[in-house]
């Protein structure tokens, strides 16, 4: 059953270019984060950032005396862990406070040693190209993603392919993720004849930290019975893509939401915006409502 939550929360919370990935070498059984050190003295390869022309602030090159440089772990997911993220040096306050929002949206190759992905310390310059993010007045921003066949929509001329699943749900575990922060599970109905996924991330206070809703069949990749937690990235992606699905996804820390029509052979199509104009929307099942009954049937405590 973890392996399933592992898959859910990967393909909730993957962007749309991640449907894409290649296939990973299996995670280590030692969860230690390595230093880099750690890593190349076992002959392993050092976690490598997937360039992405589209955030604001990028890891940059080794330089000289850099002026800023931050510090964070990457997860065998290839995921930058919140929690890890410090400020090593700091010349350009402004420069760190857009770091610490595009960092969220970095992915990298995960660092391997002897065969498997382990979890790394990465420490890096950062900088903002001349070009910088494009930004935009209006809360109702359009996003563009090369990677979605369809292209992208503003929320207001979104539709969500699949209808918000009413009635009642199942409580199906929970998910630590670090020191602090933990992943509450629910499907509706029920785990048995799952329609929809809710992932619901609080923090070591309780408070709501993420949002992450799949609608539509659960993903089952192509192994053999038995072998599910086995599957590779690809075989999972390949799973998630082979049916159409909505996904909803709400950041409360940067008050950003992002919603996705994908797969089952149909154009993709992606819209972000405001947290505000998705989570009380009825066109989206009020998801802000979803979020408080998960967190109260479940009854989450540290």
């Amino acid at each position: 059953m973890r392996h399933m939550r592992i898959w859910i929360a990967a393909a909730l919370l993957s962007l749309p270019g991640m449907a894409h990935a290649q296939a990973r070498p299996p995670a280590c059984a030692d969860t230690a984060i390595r230093f880099e050190f750690q890593v190349t003295m076992n002959g392993g390869e050092l976690a490598r950032w997937i360039v992405d022309t589209t955030v604001s602030v990028r890891p940059t090159p080794r330089v000289p005396s850099p002026a800023n440089i931050v510090q964070f772990a990457v997860d065998t997911l290839g995921l930058p862990i919140p929690w890890s993220f410090r400020v090593l040096r700091i010349a350009d306050s402004s420069l760190i406070a857009e770091t610490r929002r595009s960092v969220a949206l970095w992915r990298f190759h995960p660092a391997t040693v002897n065969g498997c992905v382990v979890r790394q310390l990465v420490q890096t310059p950062v900088s903002m190209p001349a070009t910088g993010q494009p930004r935009v007045a209006s809360n109702d921003v359009l996003i563009r993603v090369r990677p979605l066949a369809g292209g992208s929509v503003t929320l207001a001329d979104f539709q969500p392919d699949l209808p918000a699943v009413e009635g009642p749900f199942e409580c199906t575990g929970r998910e630590v993720f670090d020191p602090n922060m933990i992943a509450v599970y629910a499907h509706f109905p029920n785990a048995s004849d799952s329609k929809a996924t809710v992932v619901v991330f609080v923090d070591s206070t309780g408070k709501m930290v993420r949002y992450a809703e799949r609608r539509g069949p659960p993903i089952r990749p192509a192994v053999p019975p038995g072998l599910e937690s086995r599957a590779t990235a690809a075989q999972v992606a390949a799973a998630a893509g082979a049916v159409r699905s909505t996904t909803i996804n709400l950041s409360y820390e940067r008050g950003v939401a992002n919603v996705a029509n994908r797969g089952g052979g149909q154009p993709d199509q992606f819209a972000s915006g405001s947290i505000g104009l998705v989570g009380p929307i009825d066109k989206f099942g009020r998801p802000f409502d979803r979020a408080a009954r998960v967190l109260i049937q479940c009854e989450v405590k540290r």
